[in-house]
């Protein structure tokens, strides 16, 4: 089970969910439960309008990009480890 918020008050990093989520995978669970909130709800980045920028596209991201992202990235990691 991993618990949010996933994302602090001040940046959007994914390497501590990333992490986590690498260390479920590894461990091989049947059912993996996570439980938001996904955004922290005073999270400065999301408050000034600033987000990531899409790696394939260089474009600046909107937060349904942003959000289409992060679950790409779940799938990647427990398709590398299934």
């Amino acid at each position: 089970m991993i618990n949010g918020p996933i994302f602090n008050k001040t940046d959007l990093d994914l390497k501590p969910f990333t992490m986590a989520l690498e260390k479920a995978a590894n461990e091989n669970p049947h059912t993996l439960i996570l439980l938001g909130p996904i955004l922290n709800s005073e999270n400065k980045k999301i408050e000034s309008g600033i987000l990531p920028i899409n790696e394939f596209n260089g474009q600046s991201q909107n937060y349904f990009e942003y959000m289409e992202d992060i679950f790409i990235k779940i799938n990647e990691i427990f398709k590398v480890n299934s």
